[in-house]
């Protein structure tokens, strides 16, 4: 996913995030954020906030990269560090954060569910 300054983020499935250069190609920074034991971060479960300044991490229970993710990680990019935890139904399959970054929405196809949450404060709306 690339944020607004043109960085690019990647997330490994172990939770490596890698923040490049899109001209010069190059590796700027990359800091961990395990997910918990024998978990992984599931494709599709990655978001990155409007403003470029947060990224959402899923994560799952970990027997494949087509797991579905049980909690999402809130970081702050800058401090490379975890502002909070927003727990998620089991079966989330997909995320998005709303235009003013202030919702995240969690998508479940096997109930056909989308679940809006307040990312202040974990709360569903």
């Amino acid at each position: 996913m690339q944020a607004p300054d043109g960085t690019i983020y990647l997330v490994s499935l172990g939770g490596c995030v890698l923040s490049i250069d899109p001209v010069a190609m190059t590796v700027i920074n990359a800091f961990r954020e395990d997910p918990p034991q024998g978990g992984r971060v599931p494709y599709n479960m990655v978001a990155l906030s409007p403003a470029g300044d947060r990224l959402f991490l899923g994560a799952g229970p970990g027997l494949s990269s087509d797991d579905f993710a049980s909690e999402v990680r809130v970081i702050d990019l800058k401090t490379q560090s975890r502002i909070s935890t927003i727990p998620v139904d089991q079966d989330t399959w997909s995320m998005a954060t709303s235009p003013d970054g202030s919702v995240l929405y969690t998508a479940r196809p096997e109930s056909d569910t989308l679940t809006a949450t307040d990312i202040e404060t974990g709360q569903q709306i």
